[in-house]
């Protein structure tokens, strides 16, 4: 780094939860567990986000609802084009990032909403393009499609969407009232598409958006997933509880972003954690263990099996460990950065059914530090410092006040170390990430 270069910083970011990360988190006094399907806890957990000057809000989903867990687990996923637009009135600065699945949404129709959501929040948008690990019977008589085609499918449909969203020139819009011109058509072209599996003529019936698309979020960890974010993806969420680990698939991803003709530092790695933090260790970890007594070992036990693959526990004991031969080196059947962290604390750590339960209630199973203040800071720092992540996206365990925790008395500690910013410095998301903007 020159002498002029100012200093490296985080990029942080909040995963949208009104339940909070935990499974017993709605259960905790104070959760507000009544407003989950209400937009005023959502507003209010987006004024502490911004207030803090996080980078942006991260809006899950999935097509799907397993019943085994809709008992005993808050179902918390509000559809996120309809809450990031509500949530376009009351925030300013912060970037909304959304998740949409490139196999059940139409693209015409998709390019459509993320550009009038980029329009009507001033450029802060973001797109997480996910392919689905299941959903089909809620959309089709058609079986789900296999992972290798479904990658194969969402690469084309992210190139689709590119085209519709290029199909404008940035001063096609022209209205003139002098001359009655509304818009220069000259300069607005089709997309005349025709792929494997998507076709759409175009063009979009919209201009171009302040970034002229959205900011390019990928979140999947296998092989083909590494491939979509290295041709295409802006910044990348991905999950470990190891920092060697951490770093090593950081530096694989952008090896393959290079060998795409991209600059290295073109993708931004951000990594989920979920900490506990309070005043002092002591404090921390009697919060944790007030959140893990909720835990019904045997009703969590689905969620296990399904974070694993699929794998069938119910014959183990609950401290028993798995044997490895249940666990295939990778999994094509469900999220593989979730699968890789879970299968490496069984296989490697020894850990028991009971412990990885445990695990997985915290977050699905994301790097969960506890502690103060300043040793969570110190941990955050340690895993920066060593190419983990260009930052981390948080996962509070229990919602508002986890959020609180980490806003009012984490990221202070960042700020002063120097490690965070104090103030946005752009317009746009993806000026606020550092990420270079589109030509118009």
């Amino acid at each position: 780094m020159s002498s002029h270069e100012p200093p490296r910083q985080l990029l942080l970011g909040a995963l949208l939860n009104g339940a909070g990360h935990h499974e017993g988190g709605w259960r905790l006094p104070g959760s507000r567990a009544e407003e989950i399907y209400s937009l005023s806890l959502y507003q209010h957990l987006a004024r502490l986000a911004e207030d803090a000057k996080l980078h942006f809000l991260f809006a899950a989903d999935s097509p799907s609802q397993d019943l085994r867990q809709l008992r005993l687990k808050a179902h918390r996923n509000l559809e996120p084009l309809t809450l990031l637009t509500a949530l376009t009135a009351s925030t300013e600065n912060i970037g909304l990032i959304g998740t949409f699945t490139t196999s059940y949404y139409e693209p015409y129709n998709l390019a459509r909403q993320l550009n009038s959501l980029d329009i009507l929040s001033g450029g802060r948008t973001g797109w997480n393009i996910v392919t689905s690990h299941s959903g089909a019977e809620n959309f089709t008589d058609q079986p789900h499609l296999e992972h290798g085609l479904r990658y194969r499918r969402a690469e084309e449909y992210v190139r689709l969407t590119k085209a519709l969203w290029d199909g404008w020139d940035r001063d096609a819009l022209t209205a003139d009232r002098a001359t009655g011109l509304w818009v220069d058509t000259d300069k607005v072209r089709a997309a005349d598409f025709h792929g494997e599996f998507l076709h759409s003529q175009g063009p979009l019936n919209l201009p171009p958006s302040p970034q002229r698309w959205p900011v390019l979020v990928q979140a999947g960890a296998s092989t083909d997933g590494k491939e979509l974010a290295a041709a295409h993806a802006e910044l990348v969420y991905t999950a470990s509880s190891n920092v060697d680990a951490a770093r090593a698939w950081a530096e694989d991803l952008r090896d393959r972003v290079e060998a795409r003709g991209r600059a290295r530092d073109s993708i931004k790695v951000m990594l989920g954690v979920a900490p506990v933090v309070a005043e002092t260790d002591a404090e921390a970890q009697r919060i944790l263990d007030e959140l893990d007594d909720f835990i019904d070992d045997r009703a969590a036990l689905p969620m296990l099996e399904k974070l694993l693959g699929g794998v069938d526990l119910s014959g183990l004991d609950l401290d028993e460990r798995i044997p490895e031969e249940l666990l295939p080196e990778t999994s094509q059947v469900w999220v593989e950065s979730r699968y890789r962290l879970l299968r490496g604390l069984a296989v490697d750590e020894g850990f028991s059914v009971r412990k990885l339960i445990r695990v997985a209630q915290r977050g699905g199973g994301h790097w969960s530090p506890v502690g103060s203040v300043e040793r969570v800071a110190d941990q955050m720092e340690e895993w920066f410092r060593a190419g983990a992540a260009d930052g981390f996206n948080f996962l509070p365990l229990y919602n508002p006040a986890g959020l609180e925790a980490i806003t009012t008395l984490l990221v202070p500690e960042l700020v002063r170390r120097g490690l965070f910013r104090s103030e946005y410095e752009g317009a746009t998301l993806r000026e606020n990430l550092g990420l270079t903007a589109l030509e118009h």
